[in-house]
C-alpha cells in the first residue's frame, strides 16, 4: 500500500504562522494594485473636477455620486486587472 508522509515534513521552517504568511504575501501584490487603481483613479478625477467647476453646479450630493460611481468603476477596472493575479 501507500506510505504516507508525515505533515511535519512538508511544514516550513517559520512554524505554525508560515501559511499566514504565504497567504499574506500572496495577497499582498493584489491589495497594492486595488490601491494603485483606486489611489490613481481619485487624483485624476479630483485633477478633472478642478478643472471643470466653472462649468459645474457643484453641490454635496453631486460629489458624493462622482466618487461613488467613479469608485464603483475603479473596482470594476481593478477586477480586470486581478483575473491573471488570482
Amino acid at each position: 500500500m501507500f506510505q504516507y508522509e508525515s505533515a511535519e515534513k512538508y511544514q516550513y521552517s517559520k512554524g505554525q504562522d508560515s501559511i499566514y504568511m504565504q497567504a499574506k504575501s500572496r495577497f499582498y501584490s493584489i491589495y497594492t494594485l486595488w490601491l494603485i487603481i483606486i489611489l490613481f483613479s481619485a487624483v485624476t478625477r479630483t485633477i478633472l473636477l478642478v478643472k471643470s467647476i466653472p462649468q459645474l453646479d457643484l453641490g454635496p450630493m453631486l460629489l458624493v455620486k462622482i466618487y461613488a460611481v467613479g469608485f464603483f468603476f475603479d473596482c470594476v477596472t481593478f477586477s480586470y486587472f486581478a483575473i491573471p493575479l488570482v
